[in-house]
This record gives structure tokens, C-alpha cells and sequence, in this order.
């Protein structure tokens, strides 16, 4: 069984933009309704992060990075420290993509 993250998302948004690394990649997210964070996130994403996706019905199944594209509203879950700037930066240990990837 998939379980979601406690607490609320730091920054539920679309992915403004997407870049990929060789050790890790990079996910732009708007501050939407629900953000603890109005300027959004520069997170961190790699081969540690978890990526889920909420269904129709409100369920969870797995996802991969792959399965994410700009325009799609995601909640991100921070872990450890982040550097307060606008937006601020640090690294994503769980992304849920809304399914259908609308907001």
C-alpha cells in the first residue's frame, strides 16, 4: 500500500519548468492555492526522490520523473533544509502529480 506524506505540501503547483542532470534534476513549481510558500520551488529531485500520482478518486499509485511534464500540477514534500530565496530552493523527497496533469 502507497502512503502519503504527513503534513501538507510545501508547494502544490504546476511545474513551470523541468532540467535533467546527469546526477539529478531540477523541478520549477509555481506557488499555487494550498502552498506553504508563495514564491514556489527550485527542488531537487533525484534517484531518492519519490514520486507518486493522485488518481481521479484520490488514491496514490506510482509514478517516475518521466512521467512529468511542464503544466503539471504537482504537491512537493521537502526534506532538510532550504535556502530562502524566491523561490526558495531545496530537495523534493516526494512529488505527487495530480492525475491527468491539469490543475
Amino acid at each position: 500500500m502507497l502512503w502519503e506524506p504527513e503534513g501538507e505540501p510545501y508547494v502544490r503547483g504546476p511545474i513551470e519548468s523541468l532540467t535533467h542532470r546527469a546526477t539529478a534534476s531540477g523541478l520549477l513549481v509555481r506557488a499555487g492555492p494550498g502552498s506553504r510558500e508563495p514564491c514556489g520551488i527550485l527542488a531537487t529531485v533525484d534517484a531518492g526522490t519519490r514520486y507518486l500520482e493522485r488518481t481521479r478518486s484520490g488514491g496514490l499509485r506510482r509514478a517516475a520523473l518521466a512521467d512529468l511534464s511542464e503544466g503539471d500540477t504537482v504537491e512537493v514534500y521537502v526534506s532538510g533544509p532550504v535556502m530562502e530565496s524566491c523561490p526558495v530552493q531545496g530537495y523534493a523527497a516526494t512529488v505527487i502529480r495530480r492525475a491527468g496533469g491539469a490543475p
